[in-house]
């Protein structure tokens, strides 16, 4: 399978890159110039509004991963919709005419905003309540994407993913930091001892999208998953 890849240079997609590329090829897009050679992968510099077409055209699938403000909680909004939205539509809209008709996009959590704080159990159809520019502007691109993929007749998968964890993750984030305390033997104190979060390691988060690579479904254009 030829794999179309945004976000290859960042923590989940470098290792779905280093899982999916031991048997799919890989176009992975990046914004720095990679030296970098990996077997199955060809690294496109460019970004995701660029004409893409000459390798979305050669692709079975696209999986949108790239965003701004994951980890910047004091991003405006006009710099998140730029890339979340406006940006990752041309994306979009470029892998529909080139015949790339099948996306996997990566939103997140923080969609559900608001609906978090009741502490109860998530449904990926729960109320979507978003309290920061970055997760407003993922939700506005999720909710335009599937009115597309109903028009266009795109088999479309949503991933809301909840906290990552694993191999690579940024050093300031909780469980590199609990790990940090752990063997060093310090005390650790969660601002927010009462929160229920889960988490899913990040080899199985690859494996998942990996396998939803291959998935057919005969009964729905899109289908949402979380």
């Amino acid at each position: 399978m030829k794999i179309f890849l945004t976000g290859g240079t960042g923590f989940i997609g470098s290792n779905f890159i280093n899982i999916a590329s031991k048997s799919n090829y890989i176009f992975a897009l990046t914004r720095k110039r990679r030296n970098k050679s990996i077997k199955n992968v060809k690294w496109i510099h460019g970004n995701i509004g660029d004409d893409l077409k000459r390798y979305l055209k050669k692709s079975d699938v696209l999986i949108h991963l790239a965003a701004e403000g994951v980890l910047n909680k004091n991003i405006s909004f006009n710099d998140c919709f730029n890339t979340n939205v406006s940006e990752s539509l041309k994306l979009l809209s470029n892998s529909y005419k080139a015949g790339c008709h099948k996306w996997i996009i990566i939103g997140s959590s923080s969609e559900y905003g608001n609906s978090l704080r009741k502490n109860k159990p998530i449904s990926k159809d729960d109320q979507l309540e978003p309290l920061d520019n970055y997760s407003i502007s993922k939700m506005i691109l999720g909710k335009i994407a599937f009115g597309l993929a109903e028009q266009w007749k795109i088999k479309l998968l949503y991933f809301r993913l909840f906290p990552v964890y694993g191999f690579g993750e940024n050093k300031n984030r909780l469980m590199p930091l609990l790990k940090f305390a752990s063997k060093n033997k310090k005390n650790f104190i969660l601002k927010n001892p009462n929160a229920r979060i889960d988490f899913s390691d990040v080899t199985d988060v690859c494996k998942t999208i990996l396998e939803a690579c291959y998935a057919k479904s005969n009964t729905k254009v899109y289908s949402e998953c979380w």
